[in-house]
């Protein structure tokens, strides 16, 4: 599964990304990744968001995760040009879904600002681990 949603800007709280997905197959396990494009001039050095995950008999789990998007050093994680910066983090490797069914995962922002500029866009990638 891959699926990315455009980031409305400034990227307020209230702005949630909402990803479905289907597991038919629960014997292999799956890494779980958010793809993030940023602006070059993006402000922080993480990207602080909330994540809820949706189970298929309705329960939910919800968490922060903050996401680096540069090192140590201050240079930019991934890939970057003049316009645009896109980094590929793991949320979850080598997971194994319990279940058959639909999945759901939201992303919101969680940063100490109302209002994040500079996000693009988040795309959610559910595969098979190698």
């Amino acid at each position: 599964f891959k699926e990315e949603k455009g980031v409305p800007a400034p990227w307020s709280y209230t702005d949630t990304l909402a990803f479905q997905f289907e597991v038919r197959d629960t014997l292999p396990a799956y890494d779980i990744n958010l793809s993030v494009q940023h602006l070059p001039d993006f402000a922080f050095a993480n990207l602080y968001v909330m994540i809820e995950t949706g189970f298929p008999d309705g329960k939910t789990v919800s968490g922060p995760v903050s996401l680096s998007l540069s090192d140590n050093f201050g240079q930019w994680l991934g890939k970057c040009n003049n316009e645009l910066c896109a980094v590929t983090l793991a949320l979850s490797e080598k997971k194994y879904f319990d279940k058959p069914g639909t999945y759901r995962i939201a992303v919101t922002q969680h940063s100490r600002r109302p209002a994040l500029e500079g996000i693009k866009s988040v795309a959610l990638i559910v595969q098979k681990s190698r």
